[in-house]
């Protein structure tokens, strides 16, 4: 279910630049949302290696838009608007209760994959090498 939830904030976030994804509710951002889960999918069950490669490729799309955010802002950042905005609103709270809130949120909202009731079993009906997919 959270990935799904990614794919859909992905699509949506895309819709800006792509109009044919919209809010990530179109039936393109569906599809390609679909075909990107089926291809983890496959590229887990295939094994470890493939899943090291994949996940090499993750850490540089995550660390490239981090590294580009941190040299626009030293050469855009204007400090005074950062400092007039950086508690928000008057009716958004304090900064603490801001961040809190965006905590609580991102944390609580899905429960971890090996949630389970105490009472059930603690055998699986998938083989090992698909147990931990089966969990995501």
């Amino acid at each position: 279910m959270g990935n799904v939830t990614y794919w859909v904030l992905f699509m949506s976030t895309l819709g800006a630049v792509v109009p044919g994804l919209g809010e990530g509710d179109t039936v393109l951002a569906v599809v390609v949302s679909s075909l990107g889960l089926w291809g983890f999918f496959f590229l887990v069950r295939r094994g470890v290696k493939e899943a090291t490669a994949i996940n090499r490729i993750v850490t540089v799309a995550k660390i490239v838009p981090i590294v580009v955010f941190i040299v626009l802002a030293l050469f855009y950042l204007d400090t005074g608007v950062f400092a007039d905005n950086f508690s928000g609103s008057a009716d958004a709270g304090s900064l603490f209760e801001q961040v809190r809130g965006t905590m609580l949120a991102t944390v609580f909202v899905w429960p971890p994959p090996t949630c389970r009731p105490s009472s059930a079993p603690r055998t699986s009906r998938w083989p090992a090498s698909r147990r931990a997919y089966a969990s995501i």
